[in-house]
């Protein structure tokens, strides 16, 4: 039984300095930033932290989400059984909280898992995800609830200015469900549910769009 609470999370992958880098001749380095990276976890809870500026964030050149990636994580979990992560912050990365069972690890499903009371905002690209990473991985018994999820057009169309903006944006998703070709998973049922209710969607700006 782990209960992480109370901490300030920021500062993990990217670089300080991007002088000499650019779009075309010399791209920027893989550099990911993780806050947490959990694998075959138990009983953990994250709660009451605020995580920012993970990886490359920031809507500029020579940040190039195409080539390298953005790269910033804040709870990237793999397998888990009763996972918590309630009362959080997290702005300014890629992927805020990610659950996606299967390779690396051993225990290939996500189950009893609660994921509430966060506030996500502001240059974040898929802020809520569900996915698997391998064949026959089962995601069940998981609540997303009472989230907010707001603020979050600085990487879409018409917004993004960093490379290839000419050619694409990284585009946002609130709470999303990856869909690959992986085979035999098991995305709930009706006894073992996903449940998603009660989260609030908004944004302030007048321009930018993206996905609840």
């Amino acid at each position: 039984y782990l209960t992480f609470t109370n901490f300030e999370v920021t500062h993990l992958g990217g670089l300080a300095d991007y002088t000499g880098y650019n779009c075309t001749a010399n791209l920027l380095p893989v550099s990911n930033g993780y806050g947490f990276y959990l694998i075959d976890s138990t009983f953990v809870t994250i709660s009451n932290s605020y995580f920012h500026e993970l990886g490359y964030w920031q809507n500029a050149e020579p940040v190039n989400f195409t080539g390298v990636g953005l790269g910033g994580f804040g709870i990237y979990t793999f397998g888990a059984a009763n996972l918590t992560i309630t009362g959080n912050e997290f702005t300014r990365m890629e992927k805020p909280i990610r659950i996606s069972p299967g390779n690396p690890g051993s225990l290939h499903s996500a189950t009893n898992v609660v994921i509430s009371n966060n506030n996500l905002h502001n240059f974040l690209r898929w802020l809520i995800e569900l996915s698997t990473t391998a064949n026959n991985a089962t995601l069940q018994d998981i609540s997303i609830f009472n989230n907010i999820l707001h603020d979050t057009t600085e990487y879409t169309s018409g917004v993004w200015v960093g490379c290839n903006a000419a050619s694409g944006f990284p585009h946002v998703d609130g709470i999303i469900l990856g869909v690959s070709n992986l085979t035999g998973r098991t995305y709930g049922s009706p006894t073992h549910p996903i449940r998603i209710y009660s989260n609030s969607f908004y944004q302030n700006a007048t321009y930018g769009s993206n996905t609840a």
